[in-house]
């Protein structure tokens, strides 16, 4: 039987007047924003790593993760010959009905949770050191609380928390960074997504600056896109930033 951990403790808020929550942390979401977030991790104790995100516009997103733990090698032999000596990463994310699932139907609620789980499993495999624990596999699972917006880089960051607060062998974070592009033409990092005519999420290694997932939405040319890239990189890295002092003061 699985015993509970004792929760730990994370460093008051970055940039805050004063402590609204003992064990909180303020974060930037992007660059140039000008708001702030809450990050935590270590919420969940029967969790070997588990994050908590929370943006001022109301998207709250929580990851857990599990293993690494031995594959059913009867059912996944075949499946884990083809890899080699790789292990496995499942990801699956989803949404309250609170969250705005209530509201429609089965199958659109199906489809959304398919695309946002191949989403994060291509932004976190470049960066998970998928050889260090073969013949296994890591589970993370993301619920969103509370959406309002495009909630995506919200959920990357989140699973990446949770990945390193397990201790899991990555060869960085992954940061994640909305650049939206207004009607005008304009790019802007965080854009309301009612007022957006197309965004771009783009995850990257926020260290190393490798990009390792680009979602994009919408009409864009091609020096449009580029300057979204190059953006959403720079929120990236400001996004890392805080992520590692996150992870720092946790064990502090």
């Amino acid at each position: 039987m699985a015993s509970a951990r004792r929760p730990r403790e994370s460093a008051p808020p970055i940039h805050a007047p004063g402590r609204k929550e003992e064990g909180r942390r303020r974060a930037e979401d992007e660059v140039g924003s000008g708001e702030g977030g809450w990050m935590q991790v270590g919420v969940v104790g029967r969790a070997p790593g588990s994050a908590y995100v929370e943006t001022p516009s109301g998207i709250q997103v929580m990851a857990t993760c599990y293993g690494p733990r031995p594959v059913d090698a009867v059912r996944t032999n075949e499946r884990m010959r083809n890899q080699g000596n790789r292990g496995k990463m499942k990801c699956h994310v989803e949404k309250t009905e609170f969250a705005g699932m209530a509201k429609v139907d089965e199958s659109i609620a199906q489809e959304w949770k398919r695309q946002a789980s191949g989403h994060l499993r291509k932004a976190l495999e470049g960066a998970v050191q998928l050889d260090a624990f073969p013949k296994a596999q890591v589970d993370v699972h993301v619920i969103v609380l509370q959406a309002n917006g495009d909630e995506m880089p919200h959920v990357v960051v989140a699973a990446a928390l949770a990945l390193a607060d397990a201790g899991i062998a990555m060869v960085d974070l992954v940061a994640a960074c909305h650049v939206g592009r207004t009607a005008a033409g304009t790019l802007h990092p965080n854009q309301d997504a009612r007022d957006e005519q197309g965004h771009v999420v783009v995850c990257c290694m926020p260290t190393q600056g490798n990009v390792t997932h680009l979602v994009q939405q919408g009409s864009w040319s091609a020096t449009q896109v580029l300057e979204g890239i190059d953006m959403g990189v720079q929120g990236c890295r400001n996004v890392g930033r805080r992520m590692r002092e996150c992870l720092l003061a946790s064990r502090s």
